[in-house]
């Protein structure tokens, strides 16, 4: 059972990192209004008030995914996307008869990210709403845990080494956002992001000294988590969404704002 407990964390954080990703490669307004100067030139630009842009804007950012997963070239304090690096994320989760849990993941590193595919993208031009489909096919995770609580009947309270696959990862993200305009460049002012998972394919995780050193123990909780992860995802989904909006909102900012507008939305504004 601590083992859904472990499982729940990873997937949770996995999920985070999936969302945070996406909006990873899109912004930051650097104090004095630095930003990208020059348009790379796989930034095709879209147009905003064409109705059929669904396709144009997806593989504008797909590329965001593909050519920037090393980072955005001058747009310092924004780590690659491949592989991307988390120092620490919480996690906390209430359900009645259900789990209560409260979870730190730390020096975590998750590879697969940059292999994100936009499904669908879409910015309303009268609110500037951003949306996106996106599906990561496969993302492995590592790093340090320390989880206190339970969940269904099992009592956790233990610190190890995580690792954890997350495979077919489904998603949306919506962003809100202002237009603003800063040394004749059109740049997007990220105001609230949210976001849902609508599928996940599969879900592994592993975790060492769960039990402070009982293997039996160990093997049985790993065995409970990975065959019922459906169920544990579905207690910690709540979580996992809450977690994917605060990233998201910290990383799309900065680079949203370091990018211009206008390098992939010709018709501004």
């Amino acid at each position: 059972m601590q083992r859904l407990n472990r499982f729940t964390l990873n997937a949770r954080f996995a999920i985070s990192i999936l969302a945070v990703i996406a909006c990873s490669q899109l912004a930051a307004l650097g104090n004095g209004h630095e930003y990208l100067r020059e348009k790379p030139s796989f930034l095709q630009p879209c147009h905003l008030h064409d109705s059929d842009n669904g396709k144009c804007l997806a593989n504008v950012f797909e590329n965001f995914f593909t050519e920037w997963r090393h980072g955005v070239p001058g747009l310092k304090g924004l780590s690659p996307i491949e592989p991307f690096h988390v120092k620490r994320v919480r996690l906390s989760q209430q359900t009645e008869n259900l789990a209560d849990i409260k979870a730190e993941l730390t020096n975590v590193v998750a590879h697969g990210m940059s292999g994100t595919r936009v499904l669908k993208t879409a910015v309303n031009d009268k609110d500037y709403t951003i949306e996106f489909k996106l599906k990561t096919p496969s993302v492995h995770v590592e790093g340090d845990y320390q989880v206190n609580g339970r969940i269904l009947i099992l009592n956790l309270d233990s610190v190890g080494k995580m690792s954890s696959t997350v495979e077919n990862l489904e998603y949306r993200i919506s962003c809100k956002a202002n237009l603003k305009q800063v040394d004749g460049q059109y740049f997007f002012d990220l105001t609230s992001a949210s976001s849902r998972i609508d599928k996940l394919g599969n879900f592994k995780i592993h975790f060492t000294n769960l039990f402070h050193g009982n293997k039996d123990l160990e093997e049985s909780a790993h065995d409970l988590f990975n065959n019922n992860w459906r169920e544990i995802f579905e207690i910690m989904r709540p979580a996992f969404a809450q977690t994917i909006n605060t990233i998201i909102l910290n990383r799309y900012k900065k680079i949203l704002s370091f990018v211009p507008a206008n390098y992939f939305l010709d018709d501004l504004p």
